[in-house]
């Protein structure tokens, strides 16, 4: 599975990396690592599997063609939509510290170009 998303890390010694369900690339210390970040990066690439299955149901005859591109296209801005407080450097998202709480997250389009070729 490619990644879905580069994770950019505004923090001072953070790590830039791409990101797929499984896996991780960190740009800085070129390395693969493996189920790392799985469970925290749920709530980004969730809407990719939800387009997964309503793909699988426009195949099926249960789904329309416009309502399967629309949700392509908000799985591909979903994670943009949460990274926007932390753009906008929105005080909820800085700690005392100045660290950044929560990750940026630009989705690479693979899997919505990969859909939109299908249909």
């Amino acid at each position: 599975m490619g990644p879905f998303a580069y994770h950019l890390d505004l923090n001072p010694f953070g790590w830039n990396s791409y990101e797929a369900v499984l896996w991780h690339y960190v740009e800085s210390i070129s390395s693969f690592l493996f189920f790392n970040n799985t469970v925290n990066l749920l709530p980004y690439y969730f809407f990719g599997f939800v387009f997964i299955i309503q793909l699988y149901r426009y195949y099926q005859g249960k789904a329309g063609k416009t309502s399967t591109l629309i949700l392509g296209l908000y799985a591909q801005i979903h994670p943009l939509l949460l990274s926007l407080p932390v753009l906008l450097r929105l005080p909820f998202t800085i700690a005392s510290g100045g660290e950044i709480l929560y990750p940026v997250i630009i989705p690479i389009s693979i899997l919505l170009l990969v859909g939109v070729a299908l249909v």
